[in-house]
């Protein structure tokens, strides 16, 4: 479905006969191209969404609430100045096209009666909200549009508002306006029916996995750019400790030589020796002409120490970056699923504690002062069997659901060796749980993994008691044991 011209037309015609005569009574801005106007007339309160954004911008009445800013935005105070108490004398939609206008009474602040116009232009990436006064000219914009942006029209506050040239295929000239059912998903003549509950279902979905993608995506680049850091080590590293597998010779070189030092002559570039490590083969061992004899055998134990060291330093420099890129991949996953602001604002401070963000304080808030830290809300389901089931879905909802929410009795529940959700399953004190909540428990787990779109998903289970954290380790990673292993294709609905 498309917001094209046959919508703005149906949801015109029911905004008109529901609003004009209302009085808004507040002005909410919950994203920064997105407007809500809460309309009270005799008939109760309506919500008008009216949306600038670049791939789903509308207008229509909706039911969702928002979840505002604590401080409003500049568009939004400015909004609330200019149209707070103003009666709405008309809604029309212009020229056939998707632009539509709203004529609204509104008082000075001395009192006095002038009309303004607000004007939602639905234009893909040039959507706009624009408020103009009596005389055409721009009061203010959501989107200011400068000459850098456009040398065709500009969108600034003081020029005269221009209409946007007629767009293409949007149905002007149409003999009378039909009506997209979003039901049959076809084209019918105008219905009687609430369009504007069918276009807020279409596009809540859709609106809310793109808004999040949008606030999820500097986390998702700022962590995706830190795993390939780390991969750039183990491989860096991997390559170190390939180089020193053959240090093992240098030694027996510098033992040969060592042996064989008085039949060695200054200036030799090599000599063959007995290998009295491998039967007596003969090697021959390269020299440097123009350093002595010991000199030489000093430098083959150089070389072999040199490497004995750098297999140490990459072998625990290996593990710390493939265990950091395995606490990244956790991270990821999360921001990926994150399902709304509170989510996000946990993965932040998660990458701060870890230093992969720097730290800053919210305004107004006094450096060092004390606050009061709100537990991680997890999710919950019953299994069929009337078990809760509880399910963490990033490493500080992890953390907290396995280490301090779970008894040791409870049955703890995470995808083996893959990125995810650590799941728990209530006991109430050590009842025998049934396969089927189990099973039940383990697609959760796996649906809540990096793993959700795969199938046969091995999932491990074990008694919380048999759950640890490391000292030291990253938030979200455990050790355990004695546990069993099932394989299920991962779901959500139990």
């Amino acid at each position: 479905m498309k917001f094209d011209v046959n919508v703005t037309s149906a949801v015109v015609a029911e905004i008109s006969e529901k609003l004009v005569h209302g009085k808004i009574d507040k002005v909410y801005q919950a994203e920064r191209d997105e407007i809500i106007l809460n309309i009270r007339k005799q008939g109760g309160v309506f919500r008008l969404l009216i949306s600038a954004h670049s791939q789903n911008a509308r207008i229509h009445l909706t039911s969702e609430s928002r979840e505002n800013p604590k401080t409003a935005p500049m568009f939004c105070m400015f909004l609330r100045k200019h149209l707070s108490g103003g009666r709405i004398l008309a809604i029309e939609q212009v020229g056939g096209d998707r632009v539509v206008r709203l004529d609204i009474e509104a008082n000075t602040e001395l009192g006095d009666k002038v009309k303004k116009s607000m004007v939602v232009e639905i234009m893909g990436k040039h959507s706009n909200i624009i408020l103009v006064d009596d005389s055409g000219k721009i009061l203010d914009s959501i989107r200011h549009v400068d000459f850098t942006t456009s040398s065709v029209r500009q969108v600034l506050p003081g020029l005269f508002y221009k209409e946007p040239p007629t767009q293409p295929n949007v149905g002007a000239g149409l003999a009378r306006p039909q009506t997209f059912c979003c039901t049959t998903g076809g084209l019918t003549p105008p219905l009687q029916e609430n369009i504007s509950a069918d276009v807020d279902k279409f596009f809540a979905e859709k609106d809310f996995a793109a808004r999040m993608a949008g606030k999820s995506a500097n986390l998702v680049k700022l962590i995706n750019n830190n795993i390939k850091r780390c991969e750039k080590k183990i491989s860096l590293h991997t390559k170190s400790l390939a180089d020193a597998d053959g240090r093992e010779k240098y030694k027996i070189y510098g033992d040969l030589l060592t042996a064989n030092i008085w039949r060695i002559e200054f200036g030799a570039e090599s000599i063959e020796v007995e290998n009295y490590y491998d039967d007596g083969v003969i090697v021959a061992i390269p020299l440097k002409s123009d350093i002595s004899p010991p000199q030489n055998a000093q430098r083959y134990y150089t070389r072999y120490n040199k490497l004995k060291t750098t297999e140490k330093f990459a072998t625990e420099q290996l593990a710390q970056a493939q265990s950091e890129r395995e606490y990244l991949e956790t991270v990821l996953d999360s921001a990926l699923k994150a399902e709304s602001n509170a989510e996000l604002d946990e993965i932040r401070a998660e990458l701060v504690e870890e230093g992969y963000l720097p730290k800053k304080f919210e305004k107004g808030k006094k450096k060092g002062a004390k606050t009061s830290v709100k537990a991680p809300e997890v999710m919950e389901f019953t299994s069929a069997d009337g078990f809760k089931i509880l399910v963490g879905k990033n490493n500080r909802q992890n953390d907290y659901l396995t280490m301090k929410l779970a008894y040791s009795t409870d049955v703890w529940l995470h995808t083996k060796a893959i990125a995810g959700s650590h799941v728990i399953i209530r006991t109430e004190g050590g009842k025998d749980v049934p396969d089927a909540t189990i099973l039940e428990a383990a697609k959760l787990a796996a649906y809540y993994s990096r793993g959700r779109l795969g199938d046969n998903v091995a999932v491990d289970y074990t008694a919380v008691k048999n759950v640890r954290k490391p000292r030291g380790a990253k938030p979200g990673m455990v050790i355990y044991d004695e546990y069993n292993t099932v394989y299920v294709t991962p779901g959500e609905n139990n």
